[in-house]
């Protein structure tokens, strides 16, 4: 290490990931050593994040640097001021975006649809990094959002974080997945905007290593006031507010509703297949119906295999009951928009749950809705009379909400198809969460923050 006369911080030559070497004034060093929690080694990532949270500006050089200067007992780097105030606002429209997966799963999905349909719009530049590839990259890539995939990024040691997030205005971190970036960010001064998914099992094994106080810099947002609460639970120092996503209406005719009576009625769940998403709950209350009850229902499920029980459940359901249960994998979203059409009802037999996207895409297409108490999504069809509701996880309450279902008239169904409707347009629309989106950046951006 060695002192600089001039006003810069540090400098250092980079290569890659990391800075092969550094050079930093040693009054710097010896204030930066004081805050470190240990004395030796100085690993240089640790450096570059305390100098972060310092508010202490980093200045690169892509070349190596000259022999005679390094044979210098002291030398001269590019001025960089200590601690520059960010920006105005509107000249702030870069953002890091980190998610923990790209799958076709519903919190990446509704990201790249905030990311797509509202804040590249509105101009914003994004990055997207995540620790695996995925199908829902391309989301992002066709509205030309690059997408970066690093393994360790999600990593307490990660290497790149620090350097990815430097020159960006802004930070949005999709679920609680990522707590080790949130530790990091929480000490870093960048704006961050937190966007929180879970259910309370997922906070099983993550809760302790979240944060116990968040710093004014860090904006907490969940998909609804489930989320919030389960937050509250595990984390009741945060202040968290609600942010219910938004999805571009696919179905703007209207179109899809019931006219005429059918021979028998196709359910559809949608998701992973995993005891979270409770299919055995509803493979359970299939097996519970009444036969002439049963021969009136067609059921669909729909998604990629994370449990091998529960496909192997749906599988000796397919033999026992053939042309009544029938499993397609998981398909595209897009594949989805041919699917929902000719559906009759969405059934969300999930045991936790915090705002299923399927039951929302449902919706649009005017299907009502059989749900679990166990959701974010039940007080909402609740309140709008968009569905049925069942209660404890009860394979018995669901076969008599499917039963109930299937002995409504057709006028009965018509009602709870077009309040289904009502409860996508008024809730789950992409417009209004575009306005409430873009004022939360705007407010975020407001803030002045120096690093």
């Amino acid at each position: 290490f060695a002192a600089s006369s001039s006003g810069s911080s540090f400098v250092y030559d980079y290569y890659g990931s990391l800075p092969s070497c550094m050079l930093i004034r040693r009054d710097i060093f010896i204030r930066l050593a004081e805050k470190m929690y240990s004395l030796y080694p100085y690993p240089i990532q640790k450096l570059l994040m305390a100098a972060s949270v310092e508010g202490i500006y980093v200045e690169r050089i892509h070349e190596s640097m000259p022999k005679p200067a390094m044979k210098d007992p002291y030398l001269l780097v590019p001025t960089a001021s200590n601690g520059i105030l960010r920006a105005k606002t509107e000249e702030r429209k870069k953002i890091l975006v980190i998610t923990h997966e790209l799958s076709w799963t519903g919190a990446p999905l509704v990201l790249a649809e905030a990311c797509k349909e509202v804040l590249k719009p509105a101009g914003y530049e994004m990055l997207v990094v995540s620790p695996k590839a995925g199908p829902a990259a391309s989301r992002f890539l066709e509205q030309g959002i690059s997408v970066l995939t690093v393994p360790e990024i999600l990593s307490t040691e990660s290497r790149l974080l620090c350097e990815l997030i430097h020159p960006y205005d802004m930070v949005i971190v999709n679920t609680i997945v990522p707590f080790a970036v949130i530790r990091l960010l929480n000490e870093l001064k960048k704006p961050v905007l937190w966007w929180i998914h879970e259910n309370e099992l997922m906070y099983h094994g993550i809760a302790e290593h979240l944060p116990v106080q968040l710093k004014e810099h860090m904006h907490v947002y969940c998909v609804g006031p489930y989320a919030l609460n389960v937050l509250k639970r595990y984390c009741n120092n945060y202040n968290a507010q609600s942010l219910i996503y938004g999805l571009k209406d696919q179905n703007p005719s209207r179109q899809f509703w019931y006219t005429t009576s059918k021979k028998s009625l196709r359910f559809a769940t949608v998701g992973s297949l995993v005891s979270l998403k409770g299919q055995d709950v509803l493979i359970k209350a299939v097996s519970l119906l009444r036969e002439d009850v049963r021969e009136k229902c067609e059921f669909l499920f729909v998604g990629k295999v994370d449990e091998e029980a529960i496909l192997a459940t749906i599988k000796e359901a397919e033999k026992a009951y053939p042309g009544q249960v029938s499993y397609i994998g998981q398909v595209a979203r897009d594949i989805l928009d041919t699917i929902y059409p000719d559906v009759d009802v969405i059934i969300c037999p999930s045991r936790y749950d915090c705002m299923p996207t399927y039951v929302a895409e449902g919706m649009m297409y005017g299907k009502p809705v059989i749900c679990s108490e166990n959701t974010g999504t039940a007080p909402i069809v609740q309140e709008m009379g968009a569905g049925l509701i069942y209660s404890d996880n009860d394979p018995c309450k669901l076969a008599e909400a499917i039963t109930e279902f299937v002995e409504f008239s057709d006028e009965t169904r018509q009602k709870y198809a077009q309040r289904a409707r009502v409860c996508f347009e008024e809730r789950f629309r992409l417009d209004g969460f575009r306005q409430k989106l873009l004022q939360i950046m705007d407010e975020i951006m407001a803030q002045e923050v120096f690093e």
